[in-house]
């Protein structure tokens, strides 16, 4: 089972880590084989990754970039993504 759970507007560390817990629960009692990859970049805040912001962290950026091209390319046939 495939499941992408992203904070972003309104979905904070707090929900997404809640969230995390209940597929953890899920995939222990029914099987599911579900496999997450989270991870909270310190220091930083909402629009971290928008190189138009003042809110920019490049560093955690190219991490959060790297990490997520590698989980769409292991749990996807044919990841529809481009890298720049």
């Amino acid at each position: 089972m495939k499941i992408a759970v992203l904070p972003g507007d309104g979905i904070g560390p707090e929900t997404t880590e809640a969230t995390l817990k209940v597929l953890t629960a899920a995939d222990w009692k029914f099987g599911l084989g579900i496999e997450t990859d989270f991870h909270i970049y310190e220091n930083t805040g909402h629009a971290f990754m928008d190189p138009d912001q003042k809110r920019y962290v490049e560093a955690s950026t190219k991490d959060a970039w790297t990490r997520i091209l590698a989980f769409l390319r292991k749990h996807t046939a044919e990841a529809a993504v481009t890298e720049a």
